[in-house]
C-alpha cells in the first residue's frame, strides 16, 4: 500500500505547493515507509501560471531499488504517481518495448506513462489490477486522476475555486490549509 497526494492550481508559488504536498504526504507515511518523492512544475497557460505538485509515499514491493516515484516517460514530460498493483505489467512491458519505448525501471507503474503516450486517455482500460493514480502531461497541461474499476485503491479529492487537491486518505486532505479553512 502506497499513498499519493497532490494539488493543481492557478497562480500559486511552486515552493508553497511543494511544501503543502510534502506535509500531506507525511500524514500518510504509514502507507509507504520505504521512501517518498515529490514533483512540482509551473507552466504558463491561457488562464495564467498553472502549478502542479505531486507527492508519493512508497511501500517497496516491485522493483525495490528502481521504482521510486514519480516515474517519467523518456523525455520527462509525462509523470505518474500511483498506489498500484498492475497485474498485466509483464505483458504491457513487452508490448511497450516492441513499440520502441525505453523503460528505465522494472516497476509495474512505469508502464502507465508509456501506455498513456501510446493510447491517450484510453490507457486506463488496458490496466489490469488495483490502482489510484495521478498522471501529469506537461505538454497538454493535463492532470489525470484515475482509479481501478472496483475502487479498491482510495482516491479522495476536493476543489475550491481554481484549486484541486487529492489524496489517498482524508487526513492528508485535511492537512491542506484550503480544506481546513486556512489560507492557501
Amino acid at each position: 500500500m502506497c499513498g499519493i497526494c497532490g494539488e493543481i492550481g492557478l497562480g500559486r508559488p511552486p515552493g508553497q505547493s511543494e511544501a503543502l504536498v510534502t506535509a500531506m504526504a507525511r500524514t500518510m507515511s504509514h502507507r509507504g515507509p520505504d521512501e517518498g518523492g515529490t514533483f512540482t512544475r509551473a507552466t504558463s497557460g491561457p488562464a495564467g501560471e498553472v502549478v502542479v505538485a505531486l507527492g508519493h509515499c512508497r511501500l517497496s514491493i516491485v522493483d525495490l531499488t528502481g521504482g521510486r516515484q514519480p516515474l517519467f516517460n523518456e523525455n520527462g514530460h509525462v509523470a505518474v504517481i500511483a498506489n498500484a498493483e498492475i497485474y498485466n505489467y509483464p505483458q504491457l512491458r513487452g508490448l511497450l518495448l516492441e513499440r520502441g519505448h525505453s523503460l528505465a525501471t522494472n516497476s509495474d507503474c512505469e508502464a502507465i506513462v508509456h501506455l498513456y503516450e501510446d493510447v491517450g486517455l484510453d490507457f486506463v482500460r488496458h490496466l489490469a489490477g488495483m490502482f489510484a493514480l495521478a498522471l501529469w502531461d506537461q505538454d497538454k497541461q493535463r492532470l489525470i486522476l484515475a482509479r481501478d474499476r472496483m475502487g479498491v485503491k482510495p482516491l479522495h479529492y476536493f476543489q475550491q475555486g481554481d484549486l484541486l487537491v487529492f489524496a489517498s486518505e482524508i487526513k492528508a486532505l485535511l492537512a491542506h490549509p484550503a480544506r481546513s479553512g486556512g489560507s492557501t
